[in-house]
């Protein structure tokens, strides 16, 4: 007897909901499947980290300085939207991804006046991750991408991503922190951000895999391959999932599962291409992190 492999991808495609015209839905697909099932109890730990210090050449209240990266941030929700998504479950409880289009930019200020944080009571960007890895994401209003500023002085600045595994993964947040850090270099002087017509930006939302690779969706070689893994699963899957909790000393789970090259980063109004070459040459490393914390008492 033969297996039918066909599948109706459009579910995974970004379409307007048939309740609501600026909400945009598509189911999850492949690791973002994953990443939302580990994100439920008992383990809850498929949350991504990613961090740097940052050096400003002429210092910067922290008010004024988290006035501009709050502007920063709303244009790379415009870009990036995927940074403002939502992970929803419907009434059988499987997981779907949700965007909310926002013709209204006094809504799109409230969301960056929740998301883009500061940070109170941290030393630093290791303690502060160490205290953000006791918190769950999404959050309660559904946010699932932060971004916290932890102030050393006004010339000294740490930034963290703290995000759940199911928008993006380790690339796509190096992705969205190198592009966050080349406008917060061109804009940190006070230059006003171009102008976009909030309300469209839904053409910018990040597709699913099935349609990002190049791989075939169909056919003996799809089959095959998908057989394969299939197979693969069935025979290295445990009978049973077991709770488990991990033990470690204060701060020790900082550098759990810590998978990316450290760098420092400069900045300054015209210091945007430095930027990004910095970002991308590990043998400038100074401090900076990114990976998984899987702590729970």
């Amino acid at each position: 007897m033969s297996i039918d492999y066909s599948v109706d991808w459009s579910r995974f495609e970004w379409a307007p909901s048939a309740d609501d015209s600026l909400c945009y839905r598509r189911e999850l697909a492949g690791p973002e499947f994953m990443a939302d099932f580990y994100l439920r109890p008992p383990t809850k730990d498929t949350l991504i980290f990613s961090g740097v210090e940052i050096t400003l050449r002429s210092p910067l209240p922290q008010t004024d300085f988290v006035d501009r990266l709050r502007d920063v941030w709303i244009a790379l929700r415009y870009t990036s939207p995927i940074i403002a998504s939502q992970t929803k479950r419907d009434k059988l409880g499987d997981p779907f991804m949700t965007y909310r289009v926002e013709p209204d930019v006094a809504k799109v200020k409230e969301w960056a006046a929740r998301t883009v944080c500061i940070a109170k009571g941290a030393q630093g960007l290791d303690e502060l991750r160490f205290n953000l890895s006791l918190k769950d994401l999404p959050n309660e209003f559904g946010d699932q991408t932060m971004l916290h500023v932890c102030r050393t002085t006004d010339s000294q600045y740490g930034l963290l991503i703290h995000t759940s595994h199911v928008p993006v993964d380790g690339i796509g947040v190096k992705i969205i922190f190198n592009r966050l850090l080349t406008s917060l270099a061109t804009y940190i002087g006070g230059a006003p951000l171009p102008d976009v017509k909030w309300g469209s930006e839904a053409v910018n939302l990040t597709p699913a895999l099935p349609f990002a690779t190049t791989e075939p969706l169909e056919g003996s070689e799809y089959t095959r391959t998908l057989s394969t893994i299939m197979e693969d699963i069935y025979t290295t899957m445990p009978v049973s999932h077991i709770p488990h909790s991990f033990q470690l000393s204060p701060y020790a789970n900082v550098l759990y599962r810590s998978n990316m090259a450290s760098r420092h980063v400069t900045l300054a109004q015209d210091a945007t291409q430095r930027i990004e070459y910095q970002l991308f040459c590990p043998h400038l490393s100074r401090r900076s992190f990114s990976g998984l914390v899987a702590t729970r008492d």
